[in-house]
């Protein structure tokens, strides 16, 4: 289940809502300090089943908060986040054993309020008139005998290898048999057979170390099966059912790492103070409570237990090299130390600070998904502030790693922490005074200046001493050249065809042609090389004589469309849309606009034989269409995106792209590639 958009409203500095996009892999928010970025993840974080709404997380300065205490309304009546899911087929499987008519959903729209109740619908079925599935408990009492047998089986061998416990397994067998004559159907008898099963098990008389864990490892698979067993018989309904396939939400920031040591009275007045050990503890599955009533040899044998599958779970995503982690006890005091092939003995806070954030990371990482490593909302507050700018690249990697499988949202200032092929994942955050709160702006292009502006703003740098001032940039004049550009060198490197690579050269969109001058001018003066593409039309025209005749450039860096534009669209008006085969760009159309198209026409799309052929250029003939069938303003952004969306995707292909695409943008990337010299 991933996450596509969000509504925040009367959170913290969060007064008014908009919805914001969440990109199904990574999204990147920027902005300055107090802008109100942690308080963005804070809200998804407040999506959690588990998270119970405080005084203090209503907006300060929002008319509800005067509302409620006047009594005006009620929590439930005050909604703090919304979270619109796209159903994935797993979660459609899941659906299914709920309520078969659950299995039609592809989206759904959640809602949390500050009463911690959950609204949830879907615009596929009426889920408040369906009712969960009758249970079927049968399997997950067969695995209980199941468990029961095998640690039966391993008793039996201990009494060969240890004959002291000979004489405690008929007991054994006793307890096992009272247990499994247990009703597991009814729910009342469930919790205290379990209860007392494990404190039989535990009590046994002479047992060593050894079957100490094989008790303590089965205890614990029986603990799992026992909470799915309850789970199934709860009378849930069916809003809770759905509300349990949530992806959890895990925040971290640089205030959780890991901590050398910790005194166990301390930790156990003030558990929650201690995140990122407590979570270390629990993998780990130390009983801390208990640790000091063991006699020093089991002692020895819990703390080995634990450094060894903490180790094992550690190495599985830590790559540069294998580390050991170790848990020791003394005096009333735990403390964790890191080894390594040079067999050194280092508590955490002397490895490096990229090692301690990645591992207290991966720590509450696993914690978060109980070790399955996927399916969860990943919240980074300013990841790796301490990591030098060279780990900051490998942890940009690492981020991308681990958004396969999950999706992250993470903060930053640091211009090494953000991918600049996939600018389009950017949000920004602003802090507006008199009361307005934090302002989020999903189109970072919209700025006075250039589509880049606001991120320099946000991270505090210049156009010069940024990550953006690449030595060779490619000018265009909007955001949707920028992203169709993108798209389709995307497909033709993966095609093995000529390609812009992003690695030597940036596509800066200024805003509008009126804007090219400008920032011309400025790239000039800092001696990068630069290349000017240009709309065909009579503001691309006028800039274009402007930059030849008025400034001290090069003339052949600066081209128009037309020039590269096949025989047929000589002397007429170009944009970059022109040259996109017009099947594929209806396409796009049709599929940005489907739920306009069917809300207001009552299908999903546009046949080419509908637009008026006396128009040339594609834009201008779906904006007179769209005039004339009253569907509001036709958005060449919009469209852009999709383009850059079909174009990234792994099925299309040179027949779906077009042979006038291919040929075209073949031309382009060539003059470009030309210009630069790359």
């Amino acid at each position: 289940m991933k996450i596509e958009k969000v509504q925040i409203r009367n959170f913290r500095s969060i007064k008014d809502p908009s919805e914001i996009k969440i990109d199904s892999k990574v999204t990147c928010l920027m902005g300055k300090n107090e802008s109100g970025k942690t308080n963005f993840l804070k809200a998804l974080e407040s999506f959690n089943l588990d998270y119970e709404y405080i005084e203090e997380d209503i907006c300060s300065y929002s008319e509800v908060k005067e509302k409620l205490e006047r009594g005006d309304i009620e929590p439930e009546d005050i909604d703090i986040i919304t979270a619109w899911f796209e159903i994935e087929n797993e979660d459609r499987k899941k659906l299914k054993d709920i309520n078969k008519e659950l299995a039609k959903i592809k989206h759904l729209k959640i809602t949390k309020y500050y009463s911690n109740q959950y609204e949830v619908e879907s615009p596929e079925c009426g889920i408040e008139d369906l009712e969960v599935e009758p249970k079927n408990t049968e399997e997950i009492v067969e695995n209980i005998k199941l468990q029961i047998d095998d640690v039966s089986t391993k008793l039996q061998q201990h009494t060969q290898r240890y004959p002291p416990f000979a004489s405690s397994k008929p007991q054994y067998d006793q307890f096992a048999e009272n247990f499994l004559s247990t009703d597991f159907t009814n729910i009342s008898n469930v919790e205290q057979a379990f209860t007392t099963l494990y404190a039989n098990l535990r009590g046994l008389p002479n047992i060593d170390a050894t079957i100490q864990t094989d008790i303590e490892n089965t205890i614990k698979i029986l603990e799992q099966i026992k909470g799915e067993l309850i789970t199934e018989l709860q009378e849930d309904d069916i809003i809770g059912k759905i509300l349990e396939l949530i992806p959890n939400s895990i925040y971290f920031d640089a205030v959780d790492l890991l901590k050398d040591s910790i005194e166990i009275n301390e930790f156990l007045k003030n558990r929650p103070q201690y995140k990122t050990f407590d979570n270390l503890i629990n993998l780990a599955g130390l009983d801390v409570e208990k640790l000091t009533e063991k006699p020093t040899h089991r002692r020895r044998s819990s703390k080995e237990e634990a450094s060894a599958r903490i180790t094992g779970r550690v190495n599985e995503l830590w790559r540069q090299g294998t580390v050991n982690v170790k848990i020791g006890y003394d005096g009333g005091t735990l403390f964790v130390y890191i080894e390594d092939k040079t067999e050194a003995r280092d508590p955490p806070s002397r490895r490096s600070d990229g090692f301690q954030w990645f591992l207290s990371f991966y720590i509450n990482f696993m914690a978060g998904t109980k070790g399955e490593f996927k399916n969860a909302v990943i919240l980074l507050d300013n990841p790796g502030v301490l990591i030098h700018p060279s780990g900051q690249k490998d942890l940009l990697k690492t981020i991308e790693q681990i958004a396969e499988s999950n999706q992250i949202v993470y903060t930053t200032h640091s211009p090494f922490l953000i991918d600049r092929e996939h600018l389009n994942t950017i949000r920004i955050f602003q802090k507006k005074e008199r009361k307005v709160g934090t302002i989020i702006k999903e189109k970072f292009h919209d700025s006075d200046f250039d589509a880049l502006e606001p991120i320099r703003a946000a991270i505090g740098a210049t156009i010069g001493d940024s990550l953006f001032g690449l030595k060779k940039n490619a000018i265009v004049e909007g955001y949707s050249d920028y992203l169709i550009l993108e798209g389709v060198s995307h497909y033709f490197q993966r095609n093995k065809k000529g390609f812009l690579d992003f690695s030597k050269v940036a596509i800066i969109s200024v805003g509008g042609a009126q804007k090219v001058p400008y920032f011309t001018l400025f790239v000039w003066r800092k001696g990068y090389k630069f290349v000017i593409i240009l709309d065909n039309d009579n503001e691309g025209r006028e800039v274009a004589r402007e930059l030849k005749e008025k400034y001290p450039i090069d003339a052949s860096l600066v081209f128009k469309l037309d020039e590269i534009a096949p025989d047929k669209m000589q002397g007429r008006d170009i944009t970059i849309e022109d040259l996109i085969d017009p099947s594929f760009y209806n396409k796009a159309v049709n599929e940005a606009y489907k739920v306009c198209f069917r809300k207001k026409r009552g299908e999903e799309e546009i046949k080419l034989d509908e637009l008026d052929t006396s128009v040339i250029m594609q834009t201008k003939k779906y904006e007179k269409f769209f005039s004339k069938n009253r569907l509001g303003r036709f958005d060449k952004t919009l469209v852009a995106k999709q383009v850059y969306n079909m174009t990234s995707d792994i099925s299309c292909t040179d027949d779906v792209l077009g042979t006038s695409t291919i040929e075209n943008f073949d031309k382009l990337f060539e003059i470009v590639n030309d210009k630069l010299k790359i």
